[in-house]
C-alpha cells in the first residue's frame, strides 16, 4: 500500500515526455474539434437558406402544390446541401481517423523510443480498424451490465415500499452515484486494456497476435493492472470531484465542453504514461 501511494504520487511529477504527448493529443484534438465546429455551423446556415424560414407544413405544402418547374430550384439546392454534407462528412471521418492513428504513433513510438516509419503507420491503421468491432462489443456489453445492476438495485429498493416512498429522493441521488462510478469503472478499465494493446502492438507491429497478448499480459501481471486500475479510478474520481462545483459555476456549455476535454486528455496523457513506467519496470 505504502509503495503504490509512493509511486501514485510521483506520478505526478510531469516531466517533458507528458508536455511532449499532451500537445500531440491537444493539436490534434483542437484541429478536430474547430473544423468539426465549422462544419456543424455551415450545415446549420445552409439548412436554414434551404428552408427560406419554412416550417416542414409549409414545405409539405409548397411540394404538393408546386409544378415540377418550380420545384426545381429548391431541388438543385437540395442536392447541393445533400453533396457538401455527406462529401465533406466523409472526409472530415477519413482525417479524424488517420489523424487519430498518427497520434497514436507518434505518442506510443516515441514513449516506447522507437522509430516511426511509413510501413508502420499504415499497420496503425489497420489496427484501429480491427478493434472497431470488439471495442464496440465492449461497450455495448458495459451499456447492459450498467442496465441490469441499476435495475437490480432499483429493484432492491422497491421491495420495501416504505423505503421506496419515504427515501424517493435519496434512491435516486444514490443511483445517479452508482451509474457515475460504473461509467469510471468501465472507462479506465477500457483505456487500460486499449493502452496494453498499443504498448504490445508497438513492439512487434502484429495487430492480431497484440490483441491476443494484450489479455494474456494483463493476467500475468495482474497486479500491475490492479495498480494501474485504481490509480486511474482514483484519479478519475478526484478530478470529477473538482470539476462538478467549477461545472455548477459555468453557464457557457461551450466552455464547460473543452474545459471537460482538456482535463480528460491529460487524464489519458497521464494514464498513459503511468501505465508505460508500470510495465518497464515490472
Amino acid at each position: 500500500m505504502k509503495s503504490w501511494l509512493r509511486d501514485y504520487f510521483n506520478s505526478f511529477k510531469v516531466k517533458g515526455e507528458f508536455w511532449y504527448v499532451f500537445c500531440f493529443n491537444a493539436i490534434f484534438f483542437s484541429v478536430i474539434g474547430l473544423l468539426g465546429y465549422w462544419f456543424v455551423e455551415t450545415v446549420k446556415i445552409r439548412s436554414e437558406v434551404l428552408m427560406q424560414g419554412k416550417t416542414p407544413e409549409q414545405l409539405q405544402a409548397f411540394f404538393a402544390s408546386s409544378t415540377p418547374e418550380q420545384m426545381l430550384p429548391f431541388l438543385e439546392q437540395l442536392k447541393a446541401f445533400l453533396l457538401f454534407f455527406v462529401i465533406i462528412g466523409i472526409l472530415l471521418l477519413l482525417l479524424g481517423f488517420l489523424g487519430y492513428s498518427l497520434l497514436q504513433a507518434f505518442s506510443w513510438n516515441y514513449l516506447l523510443k522507437r522509430k516511426l516509419s511509413k510501413n508502420n503507420y499504415w499497420k496503425w491503421n489497420v489496427l484501429q480498424l480491427v478493434l472497431i468491432i470488439p471495442l464496440g462489443l465492449y461497450w455495448l456489453m458495459a451499456f447492459l451490465i450498467m442496465v441490469i445492476v441499476k435495475g437490480m438495485v432499483q429493484f432492491l429498493f422497491n421491495l420495501n415500499s416504505w423505503v421506496s416512498v419515504n427515501f424517493a429522493n435519496g434512491i435516486d441521488n444514490f443511483l445517479i452515484i452508482l451509474n457515475s462510478v460504473l461509467i469510471f469503472i468501465f472507462v479506465v478499465l477500457f483505456v487500460l486494456i486499449l493502452y496494453a494493446i498499443y504498448y504490445l502492438f508497438t513492439k512487434d507491429y502484429q495487430v492480431w497476435s497484440s490483441m491476443g497478448n494484450a489479455f494474456h499480459i494483463l493476467k500475468l501481471k495482474i497486479k500491475l493492472f490492479r495498480k494501474s486500475f485504481l490509480s486511474g479510478l482514483v484519479t478519475l474520481m478526484v478530478l470529477e470531484l473538482l470539476m462538478t462545483p467549477v461545472r455548477n459555476g459555468f453557464i457557457n456549455s461551450t466552455i464547460l465542453l473543452v474545459m471537460d476535454i482538456f482535463i480528460f486528455l491529460v487524464f489519458l496523457v497521464w494514464l498513459q504514461i503511468y501505465f508505460v513506467r508500470e510495465m518497464q519496470a515490472d
